[in-house]
């Protein structure tokens, strides 16, 4: 699901948490522009830096900024086993620092370029992509979306929130912009490549 996402493979859910006592919901932003599913009802996001396998033996990590029309989701992430929302969309963001072959979370704000998975990836590499989930949480493939081009302006990071703003066209066509200002969430990484259960 969308937690257990790497990179370019986003594929769906928006869990997260933080440490125990820090869990809770914020709106923490807006979007605007058009989506695949149509208007995306902004209530919660959250964020943390993750790291995942590089496939090549070694790990490779990253911002990971989650966009959810549902609440509560440090709660849901905090589940055993984490849990996906019915009818949940979500705009999932990285950001990563890229030397050669090296990918880093970033650490001072700046500007992250789109990368469409063709070409050189650039410095400061950013990807976004767009779903929802049907009510037995499996991914609704209209819903899904990637940006193709555009930029992710990374304003501000704190702790584990990493804040900003973007400017994207997606790859079935559509201008997306928006802002993210989300809680920290610790455990993101932890929900990543585990089994959630469906709500």
């Amino acid at each position: 699901r969308l937690l257990r996402m790497g990179r370019m493979q986003l594929r769906a859910c928006v869990l997260a948490s933080v440490a125990a006592a820090a869990c809770g919901s914020s709106s923490g932003g807006a979007v605007s522009g058009g989506t695949p599913g149509g208007a995306f009802d902004l209530a919660d996001s959250i964020s943390s830096s993750v790291t995942t396998s590089d496939g090549a033996g070694g790990s490779a990590s990253s911002a990971r900024i989650v966009l959810a029309s549902t609440s509560g989701l440090c709660s849901d992430a905090s589940a055993t086993p984490p849990i996906d929302r019915k009818g949940q969309r979500f705009i999932t963001i990285e950001l990563r620092d890229v030397d050669g072959a090296t990918s880093t979370t970033p650490t001072a704000p700046g500007t992250y370029t789109i990368y469409p998975n063709t070409g050189s990836e650039p410095p400061k590499s950013a990807s976004l992509e767009t779903g929802g989930f049907d009510d037995t949480c499996q991914q609704i493939d209209e819903d899904s979306a990637s940006a193709q081009s555009g930029t992710v302006t990374l304003t501000a990071i704190t702790g584990g929130a990493f804040s900003g703003t973007f400017d994207v066209t997606l790859n079935p066509g559509g201008h997306l912009t928006g802002s993210f200002d989300p809680d920290p969430c610790a455990q993101l990484a932890a929900a990543t490549d585990v089994e959630h259960a469906c709500r």
